[in-house]
């Protein structure tokens, strides 16, 4: 965890998001902060409103299930699939 002086790393509109997770959305003076999924690799989006000075803010970090080590598939169990 990030230790409580360290300020929280923001992005805007257009950036890449550095990882999945849960970021917290503060809009300019139109709507109250509230939270939304992004996915790693997606660019953040404008604002329909506020356009580009909408700002993303990492709020939690999600693993892919397919990357959790006790979820994903044996490789052994992947190898022996077939195409259906």
């Amino acid at each position: 965890m990030r230790p409580a002086s360290s300020p929280t790393p923001s992005f805007r509109a257009g950036s890449v998001a550095p990882s999945s997770g849960v970021y917290l959305v503060r809009h300019y003076q139109h709507r109250l902060p509230h939270e939304v999924t992004v996915l790693k690799g997606e660019s953040l989006p404008r604002c329909n409103k506020c356009g580009e000075q909408v700002v993303f803010e990492l709020v939690r970090d999600a693993v892919d299930v397919a990357d959790d080590v006790d979820l994903r598939e044996p490789e052994r169990a992947k190898r022996g699939r077939t195409a259906g």
